[in-house]
């Protein structure tokens, strides 16, 4: 429906205007989540593997489609008769404050160099905001418990996943390949083409998270009359996705390539191997994932499978423990600003 563009209210299109905003945070936020494994083996130089990123994430939903957005943008029940007798301008303030919260959370930990949950961040603020405007009775149950299973088990299955694959390739490497220099080749420039896995699943899943978003906007306004994602918002997500990768979060990079534990061709190869099926398997599924999560834990688990004193757990526990806040912190701070709008405004 290109044509709904042109439906928009001036409060409705600022509205749109801060949840691409979002976008392209989360973009930059989580450039280190695509590339930190091929930068940190030295196949590709970073300028290279942020690039490869901009175009994939771009093209990420328009090749996976865009099945996540149709989880999120359902987290919110519509069908509720307490929402549908919400003004329409409380129920935009609401929608508002949830990705400002969101938003907030990502400027700080990006500004600190802390690997956090953009999706977490995002899930947080909705359901922070929906809680105190209307009641947990306004949430969806079926599309939060997806939500939910997508957030947690991802990162323990891609831990899993990337730690066996590491096995599997140290096998490889000296029983069938008998430790040939070509091998570390093979995994090195292999990196180019998990960089481009990792870059369409990464739009695929995480540029949805704000299509979902609009089209929960849209349909809350009467815009549409069902819950869709016009052409216009796949095109402006994906493109402000892409937008914030080129800019890059370099301090993140720093941190994910370099601190986390160091890797090596063959365990880059095992941890955007593990990344990028997980990130793919949800997105065609519609289970949102957080990308810095199962980059991360990818990554431990290759890292792992040489030793686990390679890991820097230490810094591993700062992760988690961001992981384990930013969800409840995003939604005390949404909640918090749909209290200070009703104060001043409603």
């Amino acid at each position: 429906m290109i044509e709904s563009v042109f439906l928009l209210t001036v409060p409705v299109a600022i509205l749109v205007i801060i949840i691409l905003i979002f976008d392209f945070i989360n973009g930059f936020h989580d450039t280190a989540n695509q590339v930190s494994p091929a930068i940190g083996a030295k196949a590709l130089k970073p300028r290279d593997a942020v690039l490869l990123a901009v175009i994939f994430n771009f093209a990420g939903p328009f090749v996976l489609g865009t099945e996540v957005a149709n989880t999120i943008g359902k987290i919110v029940d519509t069908d509720t008769e307490a929402w549908q007798l919400l003004p329409a301008d409380f129920a935009l303030t609401v929608i508002g404050c949830a990705i400002l919260a969101a938003i907030a959370w990502n400027l700080i930990t990006w500004w600190k160099g802390i690997p956090s949950s953009s999706s977490h961040a995002l899930v947080g603020g909705v359901v922070g905001a929906a809680a105190v405007a209307i009641g947990f009775g306004a949430i969806n149950q079926e599309a939060i418990t997806k939500t939910i299973n997508g957030l947690l088990f991802s990162p323990l299955i891609a831990f899993i996943f990337a730690f066996l694959l590491t096995i599997l390739i140290f096998w490889i490497t000296f029983k069938i390949l008998k430790n040939s220099p070509k091998s570390g080749k093979i995994y090195k420039y292999s990196q180019i083409f998990f960089v481009i896995w990792t870059g369409l699943a990464h739009g695929g899943n995480d540029a949805t998270k704000s299509m979902g978003i609009i089209g929960l906007v849209l349909l809350i306004t009467g815009i549409t009359t069902s819950f869709i994602i016009p052409l216009w918002a796949i095109v402006s997500c994906s493109l402000a996705m892409a937008l914030g990768t080129a800019i890059g979060g370099f301090k993140i990079i720093r941190t994910m390539a370099k601190k986390m534990t160091k890797l090596s061709p063959d365990l880059g190869f095992a941890a955007q191997a593990g990344n990028s099926l997980v990130l793919t398997a949800g997105t065609l599924t519609g289970f949102p994932m957080s990308t810095t999560h199962v980059i991360t834990t990818s990554i431990m688990g290759a890292g792992s499978a040489k030793g686990f004193k390679r890991v820097q757990w230490g810094l591993g526990k700062s992760i988690v423990l961001a992981w384990i806040l930013t969800i409840p912190i995003t939604a005390v701070i949404a909640g918090f600003l749909v209290v200070l709008a009703k104060i001043l405004f409603f």
